[in-house]
């Protein structure tokens, strides 16, 4: 025993000695020649990033190799801010903070990856808010506490290496000229080599793009890059050139040409039956296969797969494409937030439609709350406003609560509706735990249990979902009203089996939709884009639209590039330039109403030891005030609310309040004296 500790000792010495003659070796290196350092650890720091991004540090290796251009200039930008550290003195302490900077992107990468298949872009960061709402459905509490002690050992390790990291002296006059060559090295392969290599340069496959230019390149162009960019050509006598090709504008509708128009985006949702090589212990999807097989309906291109639900909304309700604003950018987050949009919203309402936008999820979610209204919209019915939702197992609302309140909608307006409808049951992650699983549908020839597990589980949401389709439109032909029902699948969902070579399309850019209606409108079937959905629709009704809808509608007056031409010019005059299109006229943002009508109290009593207060169109998302201070609030059957410990005097105020668990009010009725 006794040779064993000395051993032991003999080692640790050692272990320990190599250590500090390691690190002293590697202090002093840096300090003699630090450019050269950072070269290799760029280079170090580019192939475990791409490893992460690719999951395979194999095919790390072959992006090296089949793609050198691309990887050096990555390298290069992962250089260029490993350099900044030769301007401080503590140079140990700064470079080791960017580069775990840099492993963590990495690491952010392949985790986000592993629930969706579109990668970290900066414009992520943007949507941090709207993230954090749904992480719960994500990560577990032993995810959390890890996440946790990852970070609390980062801080740790950072204030240790902040004391006992030497400093250095600079050398001002070498470190500008290195860091200079570096700049203009990556410029010039950016913007030279790029080229000359026949390589991708833009954005509208963000996946392809980060497969084929990786992810240093693509996550710092996302960073400095957003909306859409001015054309080299840009000026009124352009826009009218393109003008002057579209169709005219049909007259506006006689009154009685006005069918209900109701749009329904279905989360995640396509037919499981496009996957090669995999059957079913039934059709998943039966209402929505025999509807493409009776009305007009086609492959839909979309902007996004596994994620980014906005964007293809976006596509549809404006006619704009996403490829040309920047990388993986997300329009509700940052042009819509204080500029108005031509939409639908605002064509249907020129025409005398209410325009109504409905969601069976949080009314903060990407802050539709705000957005809609520069998107033309009268009013937004989210789950806040919603009565009697069930949940599936995971905690997604079930979308059959839409059948009643697209009812209730339709009660509420006296003239044709406009509604545009957004599922969430169909939403991930999905479940490997048998337990939760909802339904009998089962795949077979998956090999992989997780994979299949989650397949499993996802077939029987959507079976679910396709039901309330059928419920929708059988619900709708017995009110006797004309009706055009658009219905879409938002994106692929994020399965690791999906793939193009899984699919039979080969596509995973791909769903599908359908154009119900109840009075005999036909067409033919036809693939369209996301953002040609709503002129197709428009098409066919004969109804006038924004100069999006026109475009699209007279796009075989143009050939695929001066098409692709003219949308890029016509959404940066839009939403960026003069106007020229629309005569210099603006939008103006409506005041959207929350919910279907605006709730009111109509009376106020002691109950116990706190108040009771009735009223209309309380839900189990509402809480009671009293001059302004948030009382915990019990949703009573009889729809009236409840708020214990209240000792209220004489003519305090008391209003009602809707919104989620973090108390960010979505509207508030009008005060009540008491």
């Amino acid at each position: 025993m006794h040779a064993i500790k000395t051993y032991m000792k003999r080692t640790a010495s050692a272990c320990g000695g190599f250590l500090k003659k390691t690190g002293r070796y590697t202090v002093n290196y840096f300090r003699d020649k630090p450019v050269a350092v950072c070269v290799f650890l760029a280079v170090l720091l580019n192939l475990l990033i791409e490893a992460l991004s690719r999951h395979s540090l194999l095919k790390s290796f072959l992006f090296l190799w089949n793609a050198p251009f691309s990887f050096l200039c990555d390298t290069l930008i992962i250089l260029l801010t490993l350099m900044t550290a030769l301007f401080f003195r503590r140079r140990l302490f700064v470079l080791s903070v960017v580069s775990t900077v840099w492993v963590l992107l990495g690491l952010a990468n392949c985790i986000l990856l592993g629930f969706r298949t579109t990668p970290l872009s900066a414009v992520d960061f943007r949507i941090m808010k709207t993230a954090f709402q749904v992480v719960g459905y994500y990560l577990n509490v032993l995810d959390f506490i890890l996440i946790g002690l990852l970070l609390a050992g980062l801080i740790a390790a950072g204030v240790w290496l902040w004391r006992r990291a030497p400093k250095s002296k600079t050398n001002l006059p070498r470190t500008l000229g290195a860091f200079v060559v570096v700049m203009a090295s990556m410029f010039v392969s950016m913007n030279g080599i790029y080229r000359v290599a026949g390589l991708e340069n833009g954005f509208g496959n963000l996946v392809s793009a980060y497969d084929n230019l990786g992810f240093s390149y693509c996550f710092s162009y996302g960073l400095f890059n957003t909306g859409v960019k001015k054309p080299n050509d840009y000026s009124g006598n352009e826009i009218q050139s393109i003008l002057v090709k579209l169709e005219k504008q049909p007259d506006k509708p006689a009154d009685n040409a006005r069918p209900n128009v109701i749009f329904i985006q279905l989360e995640s949702f396509f037919d499981p039956n496009h996957l090669t090589g995999v059957t079913y212990s039934e059709d998943p999807t039966p209402v929505f296969n025999s509807l493409k097989a009776a009305y007009p309906s086609g492959l839909l291109n979309v902007p996004t797969v596994g994620a980014g639900t906005v964007n293809t909304e976006f596509e549809v309700l404006t006619g704009m494409a996403l490829r040309y604003f920047g990388a993986g950018e997300y329009p509700y987050k940052t042009v819509l937030k204080d500029r108005t949009c031509d939409s639908m919203a605002y064509d249907l309402r020129s025409l005398g439609y209410t325009a109504t936008a409905m969601h069976n999820n949080v009314g903060l979610f990407y802050e539709r709350f705000k957005v809609f209204s520069m998107l033309g919209f009268d009013r937004y019915v989210s789950i806040e406003y919603m009565q009697d939702v069930a949940y599936n197992s995971i905690g997604w609302a079930k979308d059959a609560v839409l059948t009643d309140e697209i009812l209730n909608v339709l009660a509420a307006s006296e003239g044709p509706d406009f509604i545009f409808g957004i599922t969430v049951q169909g939403h991930g992650k999905y479940s490997v735990d048998p337990d939760l699983l909802e339904g009998d549908i089962c795949a077979e020839g998956v090999e992989d249990p997780e994979q299949l597990a989650q397949l499993n589980f996802f077939l029987n949401e959507i079976h679910e979902t396709d039901a309330f389709i059928g419920e929708l439109l059988n619900a709708l032909n017995r009110t006797g009203e004309r009706y055009v029902v658009v219905l879409y699948g938002d994106h692929l969902p994020a399965l690791g089996l999906i793939e193009a070579d899984a699919l039979d399309n080969g596509d995973i850019y791909q769903t599908e939709y359908v154009i119900w209606n109840n009075f005999g409108m036909t067409g033919e079937n036809e693939e369209l884009s996301a953002y040609q959905l709503g002129a197709e629709v428009f098409r066919r009704l004969n109804f006038p639209g924004s100069v999006m809808q026109r475009l699209h509608r007279s796009r075989e007056a143009f050939s695929a590039q001066t098409y692709g031409l003219a949308m890029h010019s016509l959404q940066y005059d839009l939403l960026y330039g003069e106007r020229y299109s629309e005569n210099g006229k603006t939008l103006t943002p409506t005041d959207l109403q929350m919910g279907i009508t605006e709730a009111q109290i109509t009376g106020i009593r002691r109950k116990g030891d706190g108040i009771a207060v009735s009223g209309t169109g309380f839900t189990p998302y509402c809480w009671i005030t009293v001059n302004g201070k948030n009382y915990d609030t019990v949703y009573q059957e009889d729809g009236t609310l409840f708020a214990a410990d209240i000792q209220p005097e004489r003519n305090d105020e008391i209003r009602v309040c809707f919104g989620g668990d973090d108390r960010v009010i979505l509207s508030e009725t009008e005060a009540a004296r008491y």
